[in-house]
């Protein structure tokens, strides 16, 4: 791998899906996509269909020189836990809304003793209390990382997106002629019949941030009936 390569993770979403594009057909450089696979992940299969779609397209697209390395695979579960990192995702899950694959990502990073690897978080409308508690300046130029404890689990990353929306990521992808391969994108984690189900938090992430373009959702009332479905559940477990 050349030493100006970049190592991304890679979900196939819209967000890390817009980086790869922007660093190989903008940025010209090479890219290492890093993949960690989850098998409870409902959307496991799909995601990696896309990032199998995607990676063809855009290899017919890529100027002389510039190389998109074949995607590397982990599996989450090959990772013996560690004490220390376990503690940390304890602690931030006590205080914030911390997503588990920050745990696992964590302990993947501290084995292959990466450094800088991109992580595509982008700006929303409103800072998370987990990004303010991880981030000077969240919502200002130029977001650095604190130097505290909350923000020890995501030392192994790079922020590229922090300052970007997904609303600009269209505008840019359109303007500069691949809006049509970051459209194949997928962000749903529990899929049914092949459309996004409307009820998980990346589904209401993109309606939100009006990043639907180009998906399908099941029918407004199943997705409803979902919500409840799973909030009665919550109740009585």
């Amino acid at each position: 791998m050349a030493p100006d390569s970049v190592t991304l993770l890679w979900t196939g979403g819209w967000d890390s899906t817009f980086r790869l594009l922007q660093l190989l057909l903008i940025e010209k450089r090479n890219v290492q996509p890093v993949y960690v696979m989850d098998v409870s992940r409902y959307s496991m299969n799909r995601e990696l269909d896309t990032i199998s779609q995607i990676s063809a397209m855009v290899r017919q697209r890529l100027d002389s020189g510039v190389t998109l390395y074949p995607t590397k695979f982990f599996l989450s579960s090959d990772f013996p836990e560690i004490q220390e990192i376990r503690d940390r995702y304890l602690a931030l899950k006590n205080k914030y809304h911390v997503a588990r694959q920050y745990y696992w990502l964590a302990l993947i990073a501290e084995n292959q003793q990466w450094e800088s690897v991109e992580l595509s978080m982008v700006r929303t409308q409103t800072p998370s209390d987990l990004e303010t508690a991880i981030f000077n300046n969240i919502e200002g130029e130029n977001p650095t990382l604190k130097d505290s404890w909350e923000a020890e689990l995501f030392k192994y990353w790079s922020f590229p997106l922090l300052t970007t929306k997904k609303s600009e990521m269209k505008v840019f992808a359109e303007e500069n002629g691949f809006l049509d391969i970051l459209l194949k994108r997928w962000f749903c984690l529990r899929p049914i019949r092949g459309k996004c189900c409307g009820a998980c938090l990346p589904c209401e992430v993109a309606q939100r941030e009006q990043a639907t373009e180009g998906v399908e959702f099941i029918h407004p009332a199943e997705t409803a009936a979902r919500k409840l479905y799973r909030e009665t559940k919550r109740l009585f477990t």
